[in-house]
Order: structure tokens, then C-alpha cells, then sequence
């Protein structure tokens, strides 16, 4: 009161004259005070002219509004030529909570802003003052009984653009136009800030849209945040640093909650990306698309560190394999030959953050792969994919399911049941995958490569089983061809010799179906293990065996002896051992389950026929009597076979000859041929 009565009696001139100066101060003084510290701050600082068109305050209302600042960035490297500028600052200051120490602004609004961040490959960026650090001076110690309050924060129209340079593709990650609305901000210790909203458009459809509260001191924020079609072509800067992956698309949706304390992230929520494309920068082959993914219920947490999803439904995926001329698969090629860091490292990757999907969800998804090592080159096109694998968790005791099914190519089918443990040492794997339906002319690249002939025609059904324990691979592969062929002769220079049209027609049977199991077991560690050379291995021998001995493999189909090839006869005639009449039904049999397979029918006789018991020298006859007897009895053989209805077209008889038991006892030798 002493203050106001002092005042009041004061002459009249004074207090106007006063009253004129404190309005001249204020209305002209102090804006260009403020100018000039604005314009001294930025040459020390940026070495740079401020532009502003216009500063103005009133010492009554104590506003404050700046219009059409800029802060210009002239660094050669700088692709924004600006650091900030912005069409209209407004701040309302109220004086009486100065005397409280709370430096309160009723309002604070900012419209029209450009931001520009810019992180350069120095490891400076556009807002590094030029002012080094002094290192004898100290820090002044800041008073934290001053608050700052801001009963109302507005931004309207404002953009953020940021850059950063030290990757081989720079970060470009526009935001804006984007709009604020927030109240009762300050830095009192246990006050919360109302974040009414915050919009921001990004790119030309997406949005970020937040809402919540937050605090400044200490640090928190739970925030409500919606993003939809956020776009995540950005991420190809930070790709580029390891790999050649381009994201040339892709568009983040999410809706949840975000929650900042005492130095703990927690986000929880759905989350969706729309159009992912990815491609190799170096030719822009396809690697991956996806249509839509879907994850549900998804929850994350620092402390502990944390990361569970409900569902994580993929439609529409599409991934490309490459088989490339120097046998390496396209995937390898992704990553860029970086250097390990050569020195010691005292930090220790965080191992212990614990995750679990609980599935994942195929629907409609696609495989394409491609061969190139051999010529023709080789495709083939798994598609309608649907199915299910999970739970995949960071529980060594998990247990990953495998549930997946799908087409290939235009009418071929197949399956995949089994389990996985994915965390076992050594790997603990049980799968079952089914094949049906499918075109093996599909195959001529690889049957002319390896085989040096072409598929004419036939479909594949294919049932294998593998299980691994202890690195020790088991497989079963239980296979069906159905109207295998062969086609015609093809050079390569990688092609067997082997007897190929004779195994098959041996494995043929009368309804044109080839089925035989081919097991597979290896151990995975050995260092030259590989399973598609263990698959060639295993059928390599098995055709060698079965050319090498028809007979004996077919004994073995029909389960009789592998001596049924000779057919016994009584010496020096033409009458078979009664015994042997079983052999010819069985043989009967054979070629009616074999219709490719012709018989070479070898007559035989010996010395041995002619001697008896206790001559030791074998009587003198003429060469021509042993073919003479060996023709008569394949012809025996061919004519009794004809009469139990194998076609005589099938049925060749070939010279008699003298046994000189290299070929067993006498008779008759039965050989398997295919034209």
C-alpha cells in the first residue's frame, strides 16, 4: 500500500512523462533489444544474418509476436537452405507469477513453422554451435526454483523436416503440416501436461494423431497414438548401411497406448503394414511383398525387456528365391561385406529380452523359385499358401508348430506338418511335407542337366519325413511317379552314364507308377554336408544297384529269391527242373507288372553235363552241340512264356553258347532289357 500511496502522491507530469517513456520503452525500445540479441545469438552462434520482418511487444498486455523469422542454413552441404523460419510467434506473458518465480505464458502460439534437422557425415548437425566449449569453464548451476508454464500451447501448419546424411542413402523424413494442442504445460516436479492433440500428416495419406498427458519433470508421458499410413520408405537409409535391400513402399498403421516412467518404454496396441515392397537396390529384382500384415495384441516393454504378439497374420506374401549361376542364393547377396570391428569391445549385447508370438498366420502367400545354375533355367510357383506355424518364444522348452498348405504351380498340391524346437542345442526338428500332383516336365532342367534326358511326361506325389536330433538327420522320403517318361537324348557334359531308361521301366509297373522309398541320414555338422547332395547321392546309388542287378531288384519288389534269373535244366536235354516252372510264373508276373521291360532269353550248356561222376576229363564234342542244346532251351523258355501270354514281340532268343561257368550252372540266363 505504501507502494501505491507513493505513486499517488507524485506530481501528475511525472507519472505521465513515466507512463510515455515506459510505453516508448516497450513499444519501440524493447523489440529492438530483442532483435538485436536474436541477431547476435545467431551470428556467434551459426554465422549466419537473422531475416525477420517484424518484432513487436506491448508492456501493457506484455505480448510478444515475431513475424516472418528466418534463420538461414549456408553450409554447402545443407539441402534445406534454412535452419528455422516460421510466418507468426505470438507469446502472451503474464507478469505478476514473475514474483512467485513462475514464468508464465497465458499463450504461446506458433504458426506457418519449417524445422530443419539435418545430421551431417562429421557427425555435426545444422544446429552445432560454432562456439566451441570452453574447458575452464564451468557450468553455472540454474536455479530450480523457476517454473515455466505454458497455460496453452498451439502450433498450426508447421513442418519438420529431418535429414541425416551418414548413411549411402541420406534420411529424408518429412513431417507436416502438423497442429498442436496442448495445456497447462510446465516444469514443476509432479505436474501433467494435457496433450489435447497433436496431428501430423506424413507424406501424401499418412497421419500421426496423439493424445494423452505428459510430464517434464520427471520425464513421462502415457500417450494414446493412432498412425495410419505412415509411410516406411524411409527405413531403405538404414537398410543401405548393411544391405542392398530398397523399401520402395510400405505403410505403418497403429492404435494404442505409449508410456514413458522412470525410464521404462512400454507400447502396446495393433499394428498393421499396408504394401511392403521390398527390392535389391543393385537390379531391382523383387525379394519380398506383402499385401497386409496384421499384428494383434501386440505388447512391448524396456524394463524388463519384453515383446509378445497375439497374432501375426501375413496376406498375400510374396518372396522370390534365387538359385544364382555361382550356386549362391539371391538372400546371401542381400548383406554388404562389413568389416568387424578389429579392437576389443567392454559392451555386452543385451541376450536377455524374452519374446513370444503365439502365431503366424499365412493366408494366400506365394514362393517363386528359380534356378539359373543349369540351362534351360528352372521355376517353380508355390502359391495359395495358407497355414499356421507358432508359438515361436524364447523358451527353450517351446515347441513351434508347423501346419501349411498350398499349390503348386497349376494343379500340384502340397502339405507341411511337424514341430520345431527352435532354441534346442543341437536342434531338435520332426517335419513332415507332402507333395501330390506335381508336373514333372516341369523338371527337364534338372533332368537334362543331370540325367541327359528330357521329362516327356509325369506327376509327382512325394511323402518325406524328416527328424533331427542331436545334428543327426533321418529322412524318409516315400516317392510316387505316375507316367514317368523319359524323352529324348540331351547333351550335358554333367549327365550320368548310367542305365536310366532301364531303371525306370524296371520301376514301372503296369499301371505306370514308379514307387519306391529313398532314406536319407547325415550328420549336419560334418563339414561337407549337404542335403541336396545327400538326395543325388542316395538316388545315384539306388539307380546303380538297380541297373547293375534288374533281377535282383525285382526279387527283392516281389519278394522271391535273386536266383529265380537262371532257370535249371536236367543235363545233356531240354527239360527244365520241375522246380523251376514256379520261376516262369514268377518272371510271368514280372513282365506283366513291368510292360517296358523285353527279355533277352540266353541258352547255356556245359561240359559238366556230359561227365559222369567219376570221369575226369570231359568227352570230346564239337562246339556247335552246346549252342545247339543252349538255343533249343531258350527257345523252350521263350515259347512257354508265350503260351502263359507275355507278347512274343518282348521275347528274344539269342544264340546258344557253351557254359563255361562264368554264368552259373546250365540252363537258361534271363536279361532284362528297355529300348
Amino acid at each position: 500500500m505504501k507502494y501505491f500511496s507513493f505513486i499517488y502522491k507524485l506530481p501528475r507530469n511525472i507519472i505521465v512523462a513515466a507512463l510515455a517513456l515506459y510505453t516508448l520503452l516497450g513499444f519501440f525500445l524493447v523489440p529492438f533489444i530483442i532483435e538485436g540479441q536474436l541477431e547476435k545469438f545467431v551470428i556467434e552462434n551459426y554465422k549466419e544474418k537473422l531475416e525477420v520482418e517484424k518484432i513487436y511487444f506491448n508492456p501493457f498486455t506484455f505480448v510478444l509476436s515475431i513475424d516472418n523469422l528466418n534463420i538461414p542454413d549456408t553450409n554447402p552441404e545443407s539441402a534445406d537452405k534454412s535452419r528455422l523460419k516460421f510466418q507468426h510467434l505470438l507469446l502472451n506473458l503474464e507478469i505478476f507469477p514473475l514474483l512467485t518465480k513462475k514464468i508464465t505464458f497465458k499463450e504461446a502460439t506458433l504458426n506457418g513453422a519449417h524445422i530443419y534437422f539435418s545430421f551431417y557425415k562429421n557427425k555435426r548437425h545444422n544446429w552445432t554451435s560454432h562456439i566451441p566449449p570452453s574447458p575452464n569453464k564451468k557450468e553455472e548451476a540454474t536455479s530450480s526454483n523457476w517454473t515455466l508454464v505454458l497455460e496453452k500451447l498451439t502450433l498450426d501448419k508447421d513442418y519438420f523436416q529431418f535429414r541425416d546424411f551418414n548413411y549411402p542413402t541420406p534420411v529424408n523424413l518429412p513431417f507436416g503440416p502438423l497442429g498442436l494442442k496442448a495445456s497447462n504445460v510446465s516444469t514443476k516436479i509432479g505436474e501433467q501436461s494435457a496433450l489435447e492433440s497433436l496431428f501430423i500428416n506424413l507424406g501424401k495419406q499418412g497421419s500421426l494423431k496423439l493424445s494423452g498427458k505428459l510430464g517434464l519433470t520427471p520425464p513421462r508421458a502415457d500417450i494414446n497414438l493412432v498412425a495410419k499410413g505412415f509411410p516406411l520408405d524411409f527405413l531403405t537409409s538404414y537398410l543401405s548401411q548393411t544391405t542392398y535391400l530398397e523399401l520402395q513402399k510400405g505403410f505403418l498403421n497403429f492404435n494404442g497406448n505409449l508410456n514413458y516412467k522412470q525410464g521404462a518404454f512400454k507400447i502396446a496396441g495393433d499394428a498393421g503394414i499396408d504394401d511392403l515392397l521390398l527390392k535389391m537396390s543393385t537390379d531391382q529384382s523383387e525379394v519380398l511383398s506383402i499385401a497386409k500384415a496384421d499384428f494383434r495384441s501386440l505388447n512391448y516393454s524396456t524394463l524388463p525387456a519384453s515383446f509378445t504378439l497375439e497374432e501375426m497374420a501375413l496376406h498375400n506374401l510374396k518372396t522370390y528365391i534365387l538359385l544364382k549361376p555361382d550356386g549362391t542364393l539371391n538372400y546371401k547377396s542381400l548383406l554388404k561385406n562389413s568389416q568387424a570391428p578389429t579392437g576389443p569391445s567392454d559392451e555386452k549385447k543385451n541376450t536377455n529380452m524374452t519374446y513370444s508370438i503365439k502365431t503366424i498366420v499365412f493366408n494366400n502367400s506365394a514362393l517363386d523359385f528359380n534356378d539359373w545354375q543349369i540351362k534351360p533355367k528352372f521355376s517353380a510357383h508355390i502359391h495359395t499358401l495358407n497355414g499356421t506355424i507358432g508359438p515361436v518364444s524364447s523358451n527353450l522348452e517351446n515347441k513351434i508348430g508347423i501346419n501349411l498348405n498350398g499349390m503348386v504351380d497349376d494343379l500340384g498340391k502340397f502339405t507341411s506338418q511337424g514341430h520345431y524346437f527352435q532354441a534346442q542345442r543341437p536342434t531338435n526338428l520332426d517335419l513332415g511335407v507332402k507333395f501330390s500332383n506335381i508336373e514333372m516336365t516341369t523338371f527337364t532342367p534338372y533332368s537334362g542337366f543331370f540325367m541327359g534326358y528330357e521329362i516327356k511326361k509325369g506327376k509327382l506325389f512325394l511323402d518325406v519325413n524328416y527328424t533331427l536330433k542331436k545334428n543327426r538327420i533321418v529322412g524318409k522320403n516315400n516317392v510316387r511317379l505316375d507316367q514317368f517318361t523319359l524323352g529324348e537324348k540331351i547333351d550335358s557334359k554333367n549327365a550320368t552314364n548310367l542305365p536310366l531308361r532301364l531303371a525306370v521301366a524296371l520301376l514301372k509297373d503296369r499301371k505306370g507308377q514308379i514307387k519306391f522309398k529313398l532314406p536319407i541320414e547325415g550328420d549336419t555338422n560334418a563339414p561337407k554336408f549337404s542335403y541336396g547332395s545327400a538326395i543325388r547321392t542316395a538316388l545315384f546309388n539306388m539307380i546303380v544297384n538297380i541297373a547293375m542287378a534288374p533281377f535282383d531288384f525285382l526279387a527283392d519288389v516281389f519278394g522271391v529269391g535273386k536266383e529265380i534269373k537262371m532257370i535249371e535244366f536236367e543235363n545233356q536235354t531240354i527239360q527244365f527242373k520241375a522246380e523251376n516252372e514256379a520261376k516262369l510264373d514268377t518272371v510271368v508276373k514280372m513282365m506283366e507288372e513291368r510292360p517296358e521291360l523285353r527279355l533277352e532269353i540266353l541258352g547255356t550248356c556245359s561240359e559238366k553235363e556230359f561227365m559222369t561222376p567219376n570221369q575226369k576229363e570231359p568227352p570230346v564234342i564239337e562246339e556247335a552241340r552246346y549252342k545247339e542244346i543252349g538255343l533249343q532251351r531258350a527257345q523252350l523258355v521263350q515259347n512257354i512264356l508265350a503260351k502263359k501270354n507275355i507278347n512274343a514281340e518282348r521275347l528274344f532268343v539269342m544264340a546258344g553258347k557253351k557254359n563255361d561257368d562264368s554264368i552259373g550252372p546250365s540252363g537258361v540266363v534271363l536279361i532284362f532289357k528297355v529300348d
